[in-house]
Parts: C-alpha cells; sequence; structure tokens
C-alpha cells in the first residue's frame, strides 16, 4: 500500500495525482475522521503526512478508506487495480472468509502484480510486491493474516503507555492497571462512532440506548451494493443504505461483537463526503 501511494503522490508524470487530486483525497481523509470508531488506534491524516504514516495508517487505508475517498479521483484503470489488491486483503484478514475464497483472493492478487508491473512499469515489481503472489497460502495456514501479523501488538502498545501515570515503577503500573480492567464490565461507548454494528455481513445496526442487557438500534433497511468490481461489495460487507430507511429494535448486546464504520457518501458517485 506504502508504494502505491508514494508512487500517486510523490511519483512520475502520468502515474502520479495533481496536487488538487491529492488535496480532495486528503479532505475525504479528514471528513472520515469523525466516523472511524476508538478502536483504530489513529485517525487519517492527509496524504502531505504520507513520509510520517505509521504501518497501521497504511493498513487503514488499504482495508478501510481507500476505497471510499480515491474513488472518482485516481483513473478507472488505477482505481479498478487498487480495488482488487483491497478486496483480496479483506478477504484474507478475515477468518469468515478466507477458507472458502482465499483461491479467489489469490487470483486478485496475481491479477494486481500482473497489471500492476503493466501500468506502473518493472520498477513496480519490488520483492514486496512479489511476495503478494504467496500471500493467500499464509492465510489459510493461520486461519487469517492477522493471526500472523504483529498489527494487534502494535496497536495495543498505546493502551498500554496511557496506564503509566509517572516514571516511577512503570512495570507495576501496567500490571495494575490491566489487573483493574480485567474485573471491570465493558461499558458501551456513547460516541457516535463506537455505535455501529453489522451482523451476518450484510445487516447494519446503530445502537441508540442500552438497557438490561439489550440495545435500541436503529437497523437499516434494504442494502445496497457500494461496487461491483472486481466483486459484489457485500462480500466483505461493505454496504449502501438510505438513512431514513430504518426500523428500530431490540438486540442481546452480545450479538454485537463486529463494529462497523458508517459514514456518508455521495449517492452519485459513492465516494466519501
Amino acid at each position: 500500500m506504502k508504494r502505491l501511494l508514494f508512487t500517486w503522490c510523490r511519483g512520475v508524470k502520468g502515474l502520479k495525482m495533481s496536487a488538487t487530486q491529492i488535496e480532495e483525497v486528503s479532505s475525504r481523509l479528514t471528513n472520515l475522521c469523525p466516523h472511524i470508531p476508538s478502536s483504530f488506534a489513529r485517525r487519517p491524516r492527509e496524504l502531505k503526512e504520507l513520509e510520517r504514516w505509521k504501518a497501521t495508517e497504511y493498513r487503514q487505508f488499504m482495508l478501510y478508506t481507500g476505497k471510499f475517498v480515491l474513488k472518482g479521483v485516481l483513473t478507472e484503470e488505477f482505481y479498478d487495480h487498487f480495488m482488487a489488491f483491497s478486496v483480496a486483503m479483506n478477504i484474507l484478514v478475515s477468518p469468515a472468509l478466507v477458507d472458502n475464497h482465499w483461491k479467489y483472493a489469490a487470483d486478485l492478487l496475481r491479477f494486481f502484480v500482473e497489471r500492476g508491473r503493466e501500468i506502473y512499469g518493472n520498477q513496480f515489481l519490488i520483492y514486496n510486491v512479489h511476495s503478494m503472489l504467496n500471500i493467500a497460502e499464509d492465510a489459510v495456514t493461520f486461519k487469517g493474516l492477522d493471526n500472523c501479523s504483529a498489527f494487534k501488538f502494535e496497536n495495543c502498545l498505546q493502551t498500554i503507555k496511557r496506564k503509566v501515570r509517572s516514571g516511577r515503577c512503570p512495570l507495576s503500573q501496567v500490571v495494575k492497571r490491566l489487573e483493574e480492567c480485567s474485573v471491570q464490565p465493558m461499558e458501551y461507548g456513547r460516541q457516535k462512532s463506537n455505535s455501529s454494528f453489522i451482523l451476518n455481513r450484510c445487516e447494519c445496526h446503530e445502537v441508540i440506548e442500552e438497557r438490561d442487557g439489550s440495545q435500541l438500534c436503529c437497523v437499516f433497511q434494504h442494502p445496497e451494493p457500494l461496487f461491483s468490481v472486481p466483486c459484489h461489495s457485500k462480500l466483505i460487507g461493505v454496504l449502501k443504505f438510505k438513512i431514513n430507511d430504518t426500523v428500530l429494535r431490540w438486540i442481546p448486546k452480545d450479538n454485537l461483537k463486529q463494529s462497523a464504520i458508517k459514514t456518508p457518501v455521495s449517492e452519485k458517485t459513492g465516494h466519501s463526503s
């Protein structure tokens, strides 16, 4: 993902975006900030700070925000090439999808590598890009790429650091705070960005009230695909709903385990607005 972004923003003429296009993508990224759940270690940043992006930010762009902010900015050829990569990685990080769809993801990554050479030239084929041809097999072996990734440890460092209040006995402080967290019940977050969940990969729920172990949710009706290339977006749990087409329903709290990002999109173009 890093190589693609640097090519689009810092590359040669004919491959990189114009200053206006870069500003448009940056604006869309910052507009997404209020909609990103607190479970993400970082909020989206502008492309002018690309050199300072962390690995978790490239991952967020690859899996979640890129498909919204690049639509209508990149040419169709460049966008479809990126989407093949993004959809493949969405499949491979998901334990629920990887068993049945890993071969499709492998085909997408093969297309990504071969087409990337045609679009960006032989210099595109560095070792990290070439390794994409074998990564699907690793995903099957470990039941999802997140099970052999260090991102979960990196994301947890920020939480641990916040538990240290002074420089005296930091290890003791961390152990005591973690022990306190283990005996305290988890509370439902009241922030708007933390109130969206998805069930069965096609039901989107927004929590508006909690009572006696259940949550009153706005359930969005009649989902539509956000995109159909390279596949129906429902496969990776990306759907479009009308904000006024909802019903209220009480849902057991334990059923809402998979959080979702809910963001406004343009009805005509499908990009974030």
